[in-house]
């Protein structure tokens, strides 16, 4: 594989693993239910010290450029569903989606996808402001860290 073409690789990787866990949404009566409601901004500095996206980063420095487009990302979640919002180029693309909460154990919610490309994802709560989501069809690749903005 080239250069070029595993960069490119691991950018829609990385832009997938953002898609679909962009996709869950929740509504349950448990606390961590109750904990995702609110606005989340994709951490690019945690998400950058994460091992497996430092040694990507030290083999193929243009990556790095794919982050920029990820820190403008945003998770809006309510009781049962989530709004993902990605500003490039000077516009902003928003999707809502519907979502379930499938389980809650220790500081991990799993919720689904009401929506038709369906799935489910993982979210570990690090700590009341931070959380780590990754879609479970996706699990090659870190997950992506968002932190509470409100």
């Amino acid at each position: 594989m080239t250069r070029h073409k595993k960069i490119i690789s691991i950018a829609c990787s990385i832009f997938l693993i953002c898609f679909f866990a962009c996709d869950g949404k929740g509504s349950s009566d448990g606390k961590l239910a109750k904990a995702i409601v609110g606005t989340w901004q994709f951490d690019t500095a945690t998400f950058k010290n994460d091992p497996q996206i430092r040694r990507e980063i030290e083999k193929n420095p243009e990556i790095e450029t794919v982050f920029t487009m990820f820190e403008s990302m945003q998770l809006i979640y309510t009781k049962n569903t989530v709004r993902t919002e990605l500003s490039t180029s000077g516009q902003t693309q928003s999707s809502v989606n519907k979502y379930k909460v499938i389980s809650e154990s220790g500081n991990v919610l799993i919720i689904e996808s009401l929506e038709a490309n369906g799935g489910q994802s993982r979210i570990t709560f690090i700590n009341d402001d931070l959380i780590k989501v990754i879609q479970a069809r996706a699990q090659s690749g870190p997950p992506l860290v968002f932190k509470r903005i409100n």
